[in-house]
């Protein structure tokens, strides 16, 4: 009985693999839509209850820092265990390499020291478990993708329009970590108070903020040259960035 439903399982698993980059795509192409209809309907309605516009009186919340730690690791983790716990049968390439340590670096900056240094208001607890499922779903698509389907030629890592995605990702993530730290000492120590930049060297921050994280992000779609898989990313960030 054991053995027939090991057989089952792992027939299963056998299939499930099989069809992995068809399964991907999918889940590209729902990410699009699900960004659309969420930047739709932040536009049109009412404001999340997230950030600037949580109400800490009603409902369960988590500790900011511990908040952003556990919602962006899934981006952070599952790329990397992609990398170091399966066959990852593309890595001998290295845009490949050059790709998946990108999107390492970036959330290895957003989880862990971002994370730790952030200073705001405590999160809602189911914000936080979507951000973890999205994070999640994110992470597997893109870090599966890299290491096992995007084939590029052998010298794609010097051509143009890869070298120009790499240095969109350098200057976006210069940005965005420049204007966290700006942004960050708004507040005084002890304050998670919302913070809107008064004089005119700061009141552009947020937007420049923003315009890094965009950049370090359609700097991967730049340097891949793939369709879906980094679309549906940079739109959901596009439909989720109107929350903050």
């Amino acid at each position: 009985m054991a053995g027939g439903i090991e057989r089952q399982e792992t027939s299963l698993l056998v299939s499930y693999l099989q069809h992995e980059e068809k399964v991907i795509t999918y889940m590209a192409y729902a990410m699009i839509f699900g960004a659309v209809t969420c930047l739709y309907l932040l536009i049109t309605g009412k404001p999340a209850a997230y950030g600037r516009y949580a109400n800490t009186k009603r409902g369960i919340f988590i500790n900011s820092n511990f908040a952003w730690f556990v919602q962006d690791l899934p981006s952070f983790a599952v790329p990397v265990w992609c990398v170091f716990y399966t066959d990852a049968a593309l890595l001998s390439n290295i845009a490949n390499n050059v790709l998946i340590g990108m999107m390492i670096l970036h959330y290895f900056q957003r989880t862990f020291i971002f994370g730790l240094l952030h200073r705001g208001k405590p999160q809602p607890i189911a914000i936080v478990i979507g951000c973890v499922v999205f994070c999640t779903y994110n992470g597997y698509m893109q870090g599966r993708y890299l290491t096992q389907f995007a084939v590029y030629e052998t010298k794609y890592h010097v051509s143009p329009k890869f070298l120009l995605g790499c240095t969109m990702f350098v200057i976006g993530m210069a940005i965005n970590i420049q204007s966290d730290r700006i942004l960050r000492h708004l507040r005084k120590p002890g304050e998670t108070d919302y913070k809107i930049p008064r004089d005119i060297t700061k009141r552009s921050l947020k937007t420049t903020h923003r315009r890094g994280r965009l950049s370090s992000h359609f700097s991967c779609r730049s340097s891949d040259g793939t369709e879906a898989y980094h679309y549906g990313y940079h739109l959901s960030h596009l439909g989720l960035g109107r929350i903050f």
